[in-house]
């Protein structure tokens, strides 16, 4: 028998490795799937700001950037923008006075200012305004209204919402991008009483500095209440965000969405809002109908989703599937031709944020997908990609006579793509792949791409992000 014991482990070795070597052959021999892609003429021009972040003030304390590797990580990243001070926390904030306590007014009877956690705990204006500097990122700031409305003190509000933008313009940000009120319509009365509250703050605002731009919020934008707004706005308003995340935001009576359900979704839905019925609004076609309600009333809008990010009824997703849901979600922006996104949050439990805070604000996979998309900012989109199978889709975008093809796996196999160019014979091709790792939080890889004439081809490992670069 002790003659045997080699052989016998051998051949185990071997009952384990040749279904592998089996599995393999049958990959490399097995048709592709295939697309074609017209590289010459453009859809619409990619946004510039449409890779972004959320820095809530309350939720970002100094060791989450003060030594300064956040901000180097994301000006080589790419990333473009970042909402400050936040969401709900806008509706609370004095920028003159901040207290830290993220949800109650300085105001309010029960207000206690010895519960003001210390300066090192949340992120000032001024920190703010520092950091984007140094990351070179277009800054978008809040303007509390709520306040105004909610205790008699307009005219108060306004002059200190003036005085924020003579502030930011003293500092160097001159020019920039601003949101009046956080999801309260109804504070102010609703969609029209909202509107004509804007307006004051918004004349008081670019009164200061003509060159800003203000969005307004709606989280569930309709023909009606678009154009309800803005036939009240007095023409101050810019742009409009929208919040939405996946599957939904907040705690509607909607069931839980499986990670089963996502490999199956294409296009993306936020099933809160929208058309409920036909399941709810689908990301890449929402931008384009907003604009075009807003130009039946001759208004040229922008469109942004400034909280998107993960749902609170999501089951069966790991930390690294999490964040290739997150790049899909930005991809999917990508294609509907929004002006820019802000992920929510920053530091959001462990998994759920950028940083882990947990493991010494380490970050999540969603930083991987949102440094290959920042590529392609300012890029021009080309056509969106669908394959023979659902869950392989993409995009396809030029920029500075470069192509960028991006190409989401989502399903639960190793798949082949070729990619047939029309126009683009020419150049060499190399990608890179965001693809799982051992510890979960997922790695950047650099892979080959073969090419055949005008055909180029590219391995996609199961649950993969690619991003294939042929330049000239």
């Amino acid at each position: 028998m002790r003659y045997l014991k080699p052989y016998l482990k051998m051949n185990l070795r071997w009952f384990f490795i040749i279904p592998l070597l089996l599995n393999a052959a049958v990959y490399a021999v097995a048709e592709p799937l295939r697309i074609s892609i017209d590289t010459s003429n453009p859809e619409h021009d990619i946004s510039p700001y449409l890779v972004g972040l959320h820095q809530v003030y309350t939720f970002t304390p100094d060791e989450a950037f003060a030594d300064g590797k956040l901000a180097d990580w994301i000006k080589r990243s790419g990333i473009s923008t970042s909402r400050y001070p936040g969401g709900t926390v806008v509706k609370h904030w004095d920028w003159e006075n901040p207290t830290g306590q993220p949800f109650i007014n300085s105001l309010d009877p029960e207000f206690d200012p010895s519960l003001n956690p210390p300066a090192s705990e949340w992120m000032s204006l001024d920190e703010f305004l520092d950091f984007s500097k140094s990351a070179g990122l277009a800054p978008q700031f809040g303007v509390n209204a709520a306040t105004g409305s909610l205790y008699d003190m307009k005219a108060e509000g306004i002059a200190k919402a003036a005085r924020m933008v003579s502030y930011v313009k003293e500092r160097g940000f001159g020019g920039g991008l601003w949101y009046i009120g956080n999801e309260e319509a109804h504070y102010h009365g609703g969609t029209i009483g909202y509107a004509q509250v804007f307006r004051r703050y918004a004349e008081a605002m670019k009164a200061v500095d003509p060159n800003i731009r203000i969005f307004w919020n709606a989280n569930n934008p309709t023909h009606k209440n678009i154009q309800e707004f803005l036939q009240n706005d007095g023409g101050t308003a810019d742009g409009l965000e929208t919040h939405g995340k996946w599957p939904y935001g907040g705690k509607p009576d909607l069931p839980t969405a499986t990670f089963e359900e996502w490999l199956e979704e294409v296009p993306l839905r936020d099933r809160k809002n929208g058309d409920k019925a036909a399941g709810g609004r689908q990301w890449r076609y929402a931008a384009n109908d907003y604009r075009g309600w807003a130009a039946e009333v001759g208004r040229d809008l922008l469109i942004s989703n400034n909280e998107y990010g993960f749902g609170s009824q999501m089951y069966g997703f790991s930390r690294y599937t999490k964040g290739l849901l997150m790049t899909e979600m930005i991809m999917e922006h990508c294609i509907g031709n929004w002006f820019s996104t802000c992920f929510w949050d920053l530091t959001r439990g462990t998994d759920g944020g950028l940083l882990d805070k947990q493991a010494d604000y380490r970050r999540n996979p969603v930083g991987i997908g949102m440094n290959m998309l920042a590529d392609c900012q300012g890029g021009s989109f080309l056509q969106s990609i669908f394959t023979s199978l659902t869950g392989v889709h993409g995009f396809a975008a030029k920029k500075d006579k470069v192509l960028m093809i991006y190409i989401l796996n989502k399903t639960l196999e190793p798949q082949s793509l070729a990619m047939e160019l029309d126009g683009h014979s020419e150049g060499t091709g190399h990608a890179r792949q965001m693809q799982d790792s051992a510890d979960g939080y997922g790695q950047l890889k650099k892979v080959s791409v073969r090419k055949e004439d005008n055909t180029f081809s590219i391995d996609l490992p199961p649950l993969s992000f690619s991003e294939v670069i042929i330049a000239p």
